[in-house]
Order: structure tokens, then sequence, then C-alpha cells
């Protein structure tokens, strides 16, 4: 797992055992975390000055359990944010962090989106998704939010997807991103423009990374726009 810091200038770095922030310009490493730590679950906040992730047991199935910290990059202070062992996936936003919170169905687990503020106060439900397993849905993951944090790129998790999905930031204002889509193909939430007007899109067979194709689709949803053909994990530029 590797993630940029707003300003390029760090680099949040995890093995799997530890989680540490690493200077780009000199290399220099430091340690934030311990313990296993959920690769998915890793959001720098918009200035720059903190962190947030989820640490996670290493178990799978209904044993498996997770929680959110914040750790400060100054000094490596870290505060818990969620006590009960089912929260991950945090994605910071300005004045907003939202996350997963999951329960299970049978061996499935299923994500419902909250919304809390930094310091963890306010904590509230947001959303929710399909939870069908007979259709293989997961519930709803949370991916990116805008600059200005009023616009949320989410997606309908289902066993090998993400439908794209859009919400208005703390208004929950929901959008289902519709492209179309041949036999067999799956479309899968990218990424969100840095001022929340446009999604990325890839479309393509679920069993491999040929014949993909990538579109940019309005916010609210509307006309998708294809960008490239024979491609597959597009990001915006930052």
């Amino acid at each position: 797992m590797r993630l940029w810091s707003p300003d390029s200038k760090r680099l949040a770095v995890s093995d799997g055992k530890a989680l540490f922030l690493v200077v780009a310009d000199s290399g220099e490493r430091h340690r934030l975390a311990s313990g296993r730590v959920y690769l998915g679950g890793v959001s720098f906040a918009p200035d720059g000055r903190a962190l947030a992730y989820s640490r996670a047991n290493d178990k799978v199935g209904r044993e498996y359990r997770s929680d959110i910290f914040v750790a400060r990059l100054s000094d490596g202070e870290t505060r818990r944010l969620s006590h009960d062992g089912h929260s991950d996936m945090p994605v910071w936003g300005r004045g907003w962090i939202v996350y997963r919170s999951f329960h299970f169905d049978g061996d499935w687990s299923m994500g419902r989106l909250r919304l809390m503020r930094p310091d963890g106060n306010g904590d509230r439900p947001f959303a929710r998704g399909g939870e069908k397993t007979s259709l293989a849905q997961m519930g709803v993951d949370p991916l990116a939010f805008s600059d200005d944090g009023k616009h949320l790129l989410a997606c309908q998790a289902f066993e090998f997807a993400c439908a794209p999905l859009t919400f208005t930031v703390p208004a929950g204002e929901r959008h289902e991103i519709v492209v179309e889509r041949r036999r067999g193909e799956l479309a899968t939430a990218a990424d969100l423009s840095r001022d929340g007007t446009h999604v990325l899109v890839d479309v393509g067979p679920f069993d491999g990374p040929l014949n993909h194709r990538v579109y940019a689709v309005p916010f609210a949803g509307g006309t998708p726009r294809l960008l490239v053909r024979d491609a597959t994990a597009p990001s915006w530029a930052r």
C-alpha cells in the first residue's frame, strides 16, 4: 500500500505489519503504527498534518474486527476514533471522515457509510447500499472526497466489482452513475476529480485487464465521455 500526502512531499507506506511515513526528498522513514494495518483504509487529512487509518485483527470472515485511528504526523500522537470493532476504510474530507461500518450476513461483510468529525464527534449514519447475498451485493464502500469535502465518490460493492455512486456531503443526495456495458462487462468506480465534477469509471470484463475502457462521467450522472480504450485502473492527477 502507498499513498501520497496532499503536498506530495510524504508517502504513507504499509507492509501489512506496520504503517510508515516516508519523506520523499530524503527517504527518512517514521513508524506510525505497528500491528496488522488494514491496507485499504489509509487517508491523509486535507491539510496533510494527520493520517486516518484502520487497524484490523488477523482474522477473516465473521471473526474480522477493525477500528479507526488518527495519527498526528508532527509527533506521532495517535487517537482512537471507533471502539466497536466494526469500522474500517476511512476517507478524510474537509470537515468530515466517512467510513465503512460493517456487519455480517453469514460470512459476507456488509458495509454502510457513517460520517464523523475528525475528532470522532458527531458520528452518524450516512448511506446504505444493496445487501442481498443472492445478488452478490456487499453494501457500500467509500472511495474519495473532492477537495472541498462536499462531493463523495463511493461504490455499491459486489463480489467482483464496485459500481459507482456519488453523494453530496453532508446532505446525502445520492446519484447512481450509469455507463453502458456489453454482456459480461462490469463498471467499477475509479476516482473523483479534485473539483468534484466528474467520476472516472473503468468498464470491462471482471476476469482480466484486457479490453477495458475508461470513461469520465458527470458527478450527478449524465453522458459518459470515453477517454481511452485498452486501459484500466485510472486516477486523476493531483
